[in-house]
């Protein structure tokens, strides 16, 4: 495995990723959260920054954060700790944030404690995990790092279809409001 520290995040998740495609191994972005090591494909993370300042309208459900002002777009922040039963930590400062590509969908956020080490792992290494046994079938897989196990979440097995229908109503709600305030500066 290949392990690079994350000083400039954007830059080794993008690298490493280059450097594994079309190898038979994936590049995963490793993160804390509570006591497990969780981790995702590098492919599917835009960006990993710091704790901002969250909208958070009223009536939003529990497991959405917030929103995200990035761009004038609205991105939902989803705390994962209320998604898998985790105890939930106090958010911060330093609390980290991992922006994913969510298909052809908009973007999402995660809400990690910290994001570890960007590594690269062989495909035979990671072992498959049986159906409703990890993170609410929400893993894809599962591999050893440092001595630790990892589970791979796939975002798309993140929310339910309902729920990211919701999700997505309250976007449009968000971002209909920033388009207000955009109007209303101008």
């Amino acid at each position: 495995m290949h392990k690079i520290p994350l000083p400039a995040r954007r830059d080794a998740v993008s690298e490493v990723a280059k450097g594994a495609a079309g190898d038979a191994q994936c590049v995963v972005v490793v993160f804390h959260l509570g006591s497990e090591l969780l981790a995702v494909n590098a492919s599917a993370v835009r960006e990993i920054a710091l704790m901002a300042r969250l909208s958070t309208p009223g009536g939003l459900p529990s497991v959405l954060a917030g929103f995200l002002n990035l761009a004038g777009r609205p991105i939902p922040i989803m705390r994962l700790h209320r998604l898998f039963g985790l105890s939930e930590p106090v958010y911060g400062l330093y609390t980290q944030i991992l922006i994913l590509r969510d298909g052809d969908r908009d973007s999402v956020g995660w809400l990690v404690d910290r994001v570890a080490h960007v590594v690269t792992v062989r495909n035979s290494d990671i072992m498959s995990v049986p159906e409703n046994e990890c993170f609410k079938d929400c893993a894809k897989g599962v591999f050893a790092f440092n001595g630790a196990r990892v589970s791979i979440i796939g975002p798309e097995r993140v929310l339910l279809e309902k729920e990211r229908q919701c999700v997505a109503e309250f976007q449009r709600m968000e971002q209909a409001r920033l388009s207000e305030l955009e109007k209303a500066e101008a």
